[in-house]
């Protein structure tokens, strides 16, 4: 052993102990232990056996200081890896020349999280494949609220499963744009577009109208204006306030006005019509509802036939047919098909009693012209 001694006092020694060579100071000596190179101080171990490098009070058991000082690991004596100060920024990674090497965490010496030369962190595999890649048997990330699992992002077998936690009972899924919320899923499953859903009714919704029927509602200024719903055997389009538009290239709409009525091809209605049609009308078949008092009375007896000769002075003064309306009329109000029907076959059966009258009446001429023969 070799002492070292201050005016008489015992403060370091350099010992053989056994195979232990040992240099350190002696209890009661609150000096430091330094390494001086070029008679600069750079290294100290004080007395609770915290070494500074760079430093003389160290505050840990290695305290590193400097101009943003590193910490170089070498493999081979090439440089790897470092961890440095940089500012107020602590930096861990590998060196520029390893350009293959991965930044890897262990637990329990295991692998588990992987940062390769590219920036792509994989946990769980050492290949990742985007920014963050996570591996495993149905994989999930969970997010935490007050320690509480509130929402998950999660991959079972081939799905991707994101929600909602059992233990958040009243959130709801939320999709945002442009920094506002834009769709809600609630607790319940009910959606809505652009408004948040209640229990009773939803917005764009997938869930049910105040008949308990399921459904998409369409909500404006926080009431129901639309429902298009299914209550299990019929489905329903509905508008709760103002008229039903039916658009294709927002031209020549149908519309179901909200008294019923409705037109085609157009917005006009016309005044008392259930139905109005702005065009033409084609059907292979057509048939009106059952009409009363259709014009075999024409044939029965008593019924008082206009002579020709009336007919001809209401056509001279009137200048069209008694019982059709006139042009003029017809111009103005149109004419009902079912009336105008009964109106003509009317006037057919008085015209084939005024061919069967000249029959009589040309049967009669050839009798007495046979006679007189």
């Amino acid at each position: 052993i070799f002492g070292f001694l201050h005016n008489d006092v015992a403060k370091g020694f350099i010992r053989l102990a056994g195979d232990q060579f040992k240099i350190g100071t002696y209890p009661g000596n609150s000096g430091d232990i330094i390494l001086s190179p070029k008679n600069i101080d750079r290294v100290w171990l004080d007395e609770n056996g915290y070494m500074g490098i760079g430093t003389a009070t160290p505050s840990s058991l290695l305290t590193i200081n400097g101009a943003s000082p590193s910490l170089q690991i070498r493999h081979n004596n090439v440089n790897k890896g470092f961890m440095q100060a940089a500012v107020n920024d602590i930096k861990i990674g590998t060196n520029d020349i390893n350009t293959t090497g991965n930044l890897v965490l262990q637990t329990k010496a295991i692998d588990r999280i992987f940062i390769n030369p590219n920036g792509l962190v994989g946990i769980g595999t050492s290949t990742p494949s985007s920014t963050l890649t996570i591996n495993g048997t149905d994989p999930i990330l969970q997010m935490r609220n007050g320690d509480v699992d509130k929402g998950f992002i999660q991959l079972v077998n081939d799905n991707i499963r994101i929600g909602t936690n059992v233990t958040n009972d009243f959130g709801s899924f939320v999709v945002r744009t442009n920094g506002s919320d834009r769709l809600f899923v609630n607790y319940k499953g009910q959606m809505g577009l652009n408004n948040i859903p209640d229990d009773t009714e939803t917005t764009f919704s997938i869930g049910e109208d105040g008949n308990g029927n399921s459904g998409i509602e369409l909500r404006h200024g926080g009431a129901r204006r639309g429902m298009f719903n299914f209550n299990g055997l019929n489905t329903f389009l509905t508008a709760s306030t103002g008229n039903l538009y039916l658009y294709r290239n927002s031209m020549d709409p149908i519309v179901l006005y909200s008294d019923g009525n409705f037109t085609i091809g157009g917005h006009d209605k016309a005044l008392g019509y259930r139905v109005s049609i702005h065009g033409k009308a084609i059907a292979t078949e057509f048939t009106a509802m059952p009409y009363a008092n259709w014009p075999d009375y024409v044939f029965a007896e008593g019924y008082k036939l206009r002579s020709l000769s009336e007919v001809k002075r209401f056509i001279g003064e009137h200048k069209h047919l008694p019982g059709i309306p006139s042009a003029a009329q017809v111009e103005k109000e149109g004419i009902q098909l079912g009336d105008m029907s009964k109106r003509l076959m009317e006037k057919v059966e008085e015209l084939t009693l005024y061919i069967l009258q000249l029959q009589e009446q040309i049967d009669e001429l050839k009798k007495k012209q046979s006679e007189k023969k």
